[in-house]
């Protein structure tokens, strides 16, 4: 079979995915990817004209590290910035030009398009990597360049771009304001980042079972951010009849697993925070998404999941895109998070600051839950869900700040005890996790509080599961 393959002349175009190759066609086309890589060159050449000039008046004081910096944000900014604001409008473009239909009725599934446009990204990316290769010879000619870590350098430039261009892409279908807010935290990031590298690039000095250990965890973690960025972009195009949503609190449960390395190894507690870190915010992104969803639910997705028998059955409970089976998702992900607190042995934390640690999981949970419990009570269904629950956020944050600026001012803090029942409380008990009192008030309040809440988001998700479980055996009996 592949020595026929091989007989047979096969174009560019017949290798590749039909949408890779007409989104690349499209892009190096593109006003602004030829304008951008022009003037990426000719800043290029300009830099390694002056390096050059430089090194021709002086060879022995010369020093490539003078120019360096220069050449690594160039290519850095071009990386991390242009082409991540490409990918910001690759999937909203398709749908202003009313040719999304058209390209999901060609046969291609939603992860293949959008993992198509990602892939077109790629190939630029590599595009202009390659493009700069001529100048890194030229800089290795000129002496004292460590050919490995230039190597190593471009490799994690890369690595960057492409979860970038990700984030781009699952911000790509969202309102305007949320675009705004992405562009401007990759440009913060970018700039930041780029300039962050330039100045500790080859100053970070680990043994050699270090860098494996943090390699394979950046690695993996890249990996899962680049995935659930791609899910958040699918679900924004995709029919009613594909669920997405289970396959990104997936995600999140796997961002979990290298915790457990992390607490067989014994590695530093940084590590663990920085992992733990990473889970809460994913987690709570797709919480939020879950809970703003509504109960309906196409029966296609339900079927899905029944025909795995029992085991899927009792899976669908968890991953229905409706918000009872996120509020199930929240109880049962909860387990592995507070495990993890209590199962990292650390001398200096004691019992009582892992019950600390476990109030302010606790309350983020439940701070989480909070809007949709309030509703739920009031029967109350608002319009816009996402709305209401950015908006309650917000006021309890504020709230707590007013409080807190008061408390520093007459150094009282007991007038944030009050305060224990408002979504903010897990940022006091992070924040005083040096007072031992608190640990007697918010641990027993954070279980109650938590309690509540969840019993009531429970009850609700519980008569929703039956009278579903009710309707699909109806429709399974009629057909």
């Amino acid at each position: 079979m592949i020595k026929a393959w091989l007989d047979v002349d096969h174009d560019f175009p017949d290798i590749l995915s039909p949408i890779v190759v007409k989104e690349l066609r499209q892009a190096l086309r593109a006003r602004w990817f030829i304008v951008g890589f022009l003037l990426l060159q000719l800043f290029m050449a300009g830099s390694i004209i002056l390096a050059s000039l430089e090194y021709a008046s002086d060879p022995e004081e010369f020093q490539i590290k003078d120019t360096d910096g220069f050449f690594w944000f160039l290519l850095g900014m071009h990386l991390m910035l242009v082409m991540p604001l490409k990918a910001i409008n690759s999937l909203s473009s398709e749908r202003k030009a009313n040719t999304l239909e058209l390209m999901q009725l060609s046969n291609l599934g939603t992860w293949r398009i959008v993992l198509g446009k990602w892939s077109s990204i790629v190939g630029q990316i590599l595009l202009v990597i390659i493009s700069v290769i001529p100048y890194g010879v030229i800089r290795y000619f000129l002496g004292d360049v460590n050919l490995l870590e230039d190597l190593w350098s471009v490799f994690m430039l890369f690595l960057g771009s492409l979860l970038l261009s990700a984030a781009g892409i699952a911000l790509s279908n969202f309102p305007t304001w949320v675009k705004g807010l992405g562009v401007f935290s990759i440009l913060i990031f970018s700039t930041s980042s780029s300039s962050l590298f330039t100045l500790l690039r080859g100053s970070i000095v680990m043994t050699t079972g270090e860098w494996i250990s943090i390699l394979s965890l950046c690695l993996w973690d890249w990996s899962l951010l680049v995935i659930f960025g791609l899910l958040v972009g699918c679900e924004t195009i995709s029919a009613s009849a594909e669920n997405y949503t289970k396959w990104k609190r997936i995600v999140v449960l796997g961002a979990l697993l290298p915790t457990i390395m992390i607490v067989s190894t014994g590695m530093a507690k940084e590590a663990l925070v920085t992992q733990m870190t990473l889970c809460l915010a994913l987690w709570g992104y797709v919480v939020i998404e879950g809970m703003t969803k509504s109960e309906k639910i196409v029966h296609a997705q339900v079927r899905d999941f029944k025909k795995m028998g029992l085991f899927g059955k009792l899976l669908g409970k968890v991953l229905y895109p409706v918000w009872p089976s996120c509020v199930l998702y929240v109880v049962i992900s909860l387990i592995p998070f507070i495990g993890i607190i209590f199962l990292y042995d650390d001398s200096s934390k004691g019992l009582r600051d892992n019950m600390l640690a476990t109030s302010a999981l606790l309350f983020f949970a439940v701070a989480l839950l909070l809007p949709k419990a309030l509703t739920t009570i009031a029967r109350w269904k608002p319009q816009r869900p996402l709305l209401w629950h950015i908006g309650f956020h917000i006021s309890g944050i504020l709230l707590f700040s007013f409080v807190a600026a008061i408390t520093a001012i007459t150094k009282d803090n007991q007038a944030l005890y009050p305060l224990v029942f408002m979504p903010s409380s897990a940022a006091l008990a992070l924040l005083q996790n040096n007072s031992s009192d608190l640990v007697d008030i918010f641990f027993p309040a954070s279980i109650a509080y938590g309690f509540v809440v969840i019993w009531v988001l429970v009850w609700g998700a519980r008569r929703y599961l039956r009278r579903l479980d009710k309707e699909e055996n109806i429709v399974f009996r009629k057909s």
